[in-house]
């Protein structure tokens, strides 16, 4: 797939179809993550995989933290990021991979290190596309969670920067327009 074709036609797959992606395809997604750009040259990424019963159970943990999270403010959080959560844990528990996006340099240190992730996290999407593979990238409330999913996975001294699912999808979604008015020309010509 050209490289152009896969940027405009990737969507965020929310619908997965019951169908294991193989070690080696995950393998050539990761790599193409490691290849992103980083600040300062850190490449401070850090990807754990996670499928079956390790994804389950991560999910099961964040299902739990986000319901007496959101129960505890319910009247001061909006609707929408309840149904958010909701539909992104719905989405997770069916894809059969997630993957957990980390950063090994603090924001607080060096505030482009959740940037560099970002970028590494695009490249994964865009390689999981060009492979047939659908992905979500969900970042909304999870700074409220990361200690119970960095001691959940065994992480220590990193930050939680997103978590990525993946699977073959089983829907694609249209495409949402492209908001006018987001470039302005100042060549100097």
């Amino acid at each position: 797939m050209e490289l152009n074709e896969a940027i405009i036609q990737r969507r965020s797959i929310r619908k997965f179809q019951n169908k294991t992606v193989s070690r080696e395809v995950l393998e050539r997604v990761l790599k193409a993550a490691l290849w992103a750009p980083s600040a300062q040259n850190l490449q401070n990424w850090y990807f754990i995989v996670l499928g079956g019963q390790e994804k389950n159970g991560l999910l099961a943990v964040l299902q739990l933290e986000f319901t007496r999270l959101l129960l505890a403010l319910q009247d001061s959080a909006p609707w929408t990021a309840a149904q958010r959560t909701n539909w992104f844990l719905q989405s997770a528990f069916e894809a059969p991979v997630l993957i957990a996006a980390f950063s090994d340099s603090p924001s607080d240190v060096n505030p482009d290190a959740p940037l560099s992730v970002a970028v590494a996290v695009q490249n994964l999407l865009l390689a999981a596309w060009s492979e047939g593979l659908g992905s979500c990238w969900f970042t909304s409330g999870l700074y409220a969670v990361q200690d119970t999913l960095s001691a959940h996975l065994g992480v220590q001294d990193m930050e939680l920067v997103g978590l990525v699912i993946l699977g073959y999808p089983a829907e694609v979604p249209a495409p949402f327009p492209r908001r006018k008015g987001r470039v302005e020309w100042r060549l100097g010509l």
